[in-house]
């Protein structure tokens, strides 16, 4: 059986969305960052890397906190951006 047509019967998956979208309090599963090798590599330094878990603390017009493996940083809004995560429900 192709396993397209078991996927399609199946609950849709939950879609990635851009970090900044999410609102305080939200959390998710880091998906992938769409940056070029130096950010990408500045980030995951920081611990986001693919499949984290981390939470939205807040957002403050430009720059987001998130908590992320006990830790708390400050992403600025285009940096935020470009983080895809997958919600929780």
């Amino acid at each position: 059986m192709n396993p397209r047509m078991l996927r399609d019967t199946a609950a849709p998956a939950r879609q990635p969305l851009p970090l900044a979208d999410l609102g305080p309090g939200a959390t998710g599963t880091l998906e992938h960052i769409e940056a070029g090798c130096g950010l990408t590599r500045r980030l995951a330094a920081l611990g986001l890397t693919p499949g984290v878990r981390l939470t939205v603390v807040a957002h403050f017009g430009g720059p987001s906190i998130v908590s992320v493996r006990g830790m708390r940083l400050a992403l600025g809004h285009q940096m935020a951006r470009r983080i895809w995560v997958v919600p929780d429900r």
